[in-house]
């Protein structure tokens, strides 16, 4: 009985350790694919060459190693506003992007969060909070592509 009692524990660890991933890094050096260090495309933003796109969330994001972020939104009337900023992680899966007492876009991106995917796997999904000028826009799951070409500011 005890040894029946102890294979239907470590079936049952192994089971709930399967169904939570079991980790994002292992010791082997595997890709990260979890969280904003995950999804960066560049050193800083005088090197970005590529941006995440997301056509259907009408959002395109870049993010460098060094902390820099640019951000590109269109609204419904095909109006697009880009900016700058910065980003720090919050958590482990979510960015906060700061414009250093800015606000002045009329929309602008305030975090993505819960992000998921990697620039080697170039693609990832996140929450993207939208914010306007007089306030919180609204916030959506999006899925980002890496596309070639800076985001233009």
């Amino acid at each position: 009985m005890t040894r029946i009692t102890g294979l239907l524990v470590l079936l049952t660890f192994c089971t709930v350790l399967a169904a939570c991933g079991g980790g994002t890094m292992g010791s082997s050096g595997s890709q990260n694919n979890v969280g904003p260090t995950a999804i960066t495309n560049a050193s800083s933003a005088a090197t970005m060459t590529n941006r995440w796109a997301s056509p259907s969330c009408a959002v395109q994001v870049a993010l460098a190693t060094n902390g820099e972020f640019r951000f590109a939104v269109t609204d419904t009337s095909g109006t697009t506003y880009s900016g700058g900023g910065t980003w720090v992680a919050s958590g482990k899966d979510s960015a906060t992007i700061n414009f250093g007492g800015a606000g002045i876009f009329f929309l602008s991106v305030g975090s993505l969060a819960g992000i998921h995917g990697s620039t080697s796997q170039k693609s990832f999904t996140s929450v993207v909070t939208i914010l306007s000028s007089n306030g919180t826009q609204g916030s959506g799951t999006c899925t980002f592509s890496l596309v070639d070409g800076a985001i233009s500011l």
